[in-house]
């Protein structure tokens, strides 16, 4: 089947697939498991992924037995990664943000303690982590397409290859952002509040 066939094989079985129920549909799991994160998630237990609401759409949680790690991935970038088309993620910025996002990422742990991300969230309260972003290129003269990272192959994690830039961007968040722990409900519901302001 062409991408497009099996796109919407995947989206007729998942309207069976109530909000916070399990996937076990055998085509489903197939498509799942091609996605690129699959295998660097399975190493913490056995995957049960789960249909799940994000910003008014469905999304699919892959969460390890045990509840020891959870991770939201897009049906669309598994289906690209099964047909070895270019994913949506590829697009200008992306990588640059999550490895700014991983350089800050001690920051959050700090701030959520011993709390489950399954269940909380750090967020960014005021100012947002784009805007932060934005700011502190500005402040440096830079674009987003100007931040180098090094990617995991076969993997969506990526850091910054320039550590004096990275300890910037560290020192820049630690002043400005004003982080808080809130539940992944209440998380979704800012998220998607910044994504309609920014779509106006």
């Amino acid at each position: 089947m062409t991408y497009a066939d099996e796109k919407r094989v995947c989206d007729e079985l998942l309207a069976r697939v109530p909000y916070g129920g399990i996937i076990t549909h055998p085509f489903l799991l197939k498509v799942l498991k091609s996605h690129r994160s699959y295998d660097y998630l399975s190493q913490y237990g056995k995957l049960l992924p789960r249909k799940d609401r994000f910003a008014g759409a469905y999304v699919i949680r892959f969460v390890s037995e045990g509840g020891m790690r959870g991770e939201t991935i897009g049906l669309a970038n598994a289906l690209a990664d099964r047909h070895g088309i270019e994913r949506a993620t590829t697009k200008l910025g992306f990588f640059a943000k999550r490895a700014m996002r991983a350089a800050i990422h001690d920051q959050i742990t700090e701030v959520r303690g011993t709390l489950t991300s399954i269940v909380y969230e750090v967020d960014h309260c005021g100012v947002g982590f784009d805007a932060l972003v934005k700011q502190f290129l500005r402040g440096e003269g830079l674009r987003i397409a100007d931040v180098k990272t090094r990617r995991e192959e076969g993997g969506i994690r990526a850091q910054m290859l320039d550590r004096d830039l990275e300890d910037r961007w560290k020192d820049f968040h630690k002043q400005h952002a004003k982080l808080e722990v809130i539940s992944r409900e209440e998380h979704k519901r800012r998220t998607a509040e910044r994504r309609r302001k920014q779509q106006h």
